[in-house]
């Protein structure tokens, strides 16, 4: 899959949504509890994230809040990180995970977002 099918199917398959979706590119990112909800049903094993890339078949908003998204999942742990490529293991530990990021762990869920916000933001200027 490229993501991020099959969570939120962008541009996958002869559709005619498909094919209108690889010319304009204008998805709008699932709310957070539906791509949550997603990526608990649907059993991938991983996903890679590149902060840094062309961003298709999403514009650069819409990837960087389905990342965000997809990091504050606790379904999901982060297992490597290489430079600004992450990978993230479904059933890893997903604070472990955020402690690769350089996330302090916190019990209020609005800090922890905005703290792997400026983990991943950290990450897009890695190599530039």
């Amino acid at each position: 899959y490229l993501f991020p099918n099959p969570f939120q199917q962008v541009a996958f398959g002869p559709s005619e949504e498909a094919l209108r979706q690889q010319v304009e590119i204008r998805v709008s990112p699932l709310p957070v509890k539906e791509l949550h909800r997603r990526m608990q049903a649907i059993p991938v094993d991983f996903i890679v994230l590149k902060a840094r890339t062309d961003y298709w078949p999403l514009g650069m908003d819409t990837y960087d809040t389905l990342a965000l998204h997809v990091l504050n999942c606790p379904a999901y742990g982060v297992v490597a990180v290489l430079g600004d490529i992450l990978v993230l293991k479904r059933g890893a530990d997903f604070h472990d995970g955020l402690k690769r990021l350089g996330v302090k762990v916190t019990a209020k869920p609005d800090g922890l977002r905005q703290a792997v916000q400026i983990a991943w933001e950290r990450l897009k200027g890695v190599g530039r």
